[in-house]
């Protein structure tokens, strides 16, 4: 049973990882969102375009 296990874990480490990478890479635009503090498409902008 145990390598039945391991197989699933195999299975869906993935899928975490790509999850988290999905996460982390939209960070700036829900973060604002989640925390109820309204932002306008301009501020998404000047969040995710720095200027370099």
């Amino acid at each position: 049973m145990r390598q039945a296990g391991e197989a699933g874990l195999r299975r869906v480490w993935p899928w975490l990882v790509l999850a988290a990478g999905l996460g982390l890479a939209t960070m700036p635009a829900w973060r604002a969102l989640a925390f109820g503090i309204r932002v306008s498409a301009e501020d998404l902008l000047q969040i995710r375009c720095l200027p370099w």
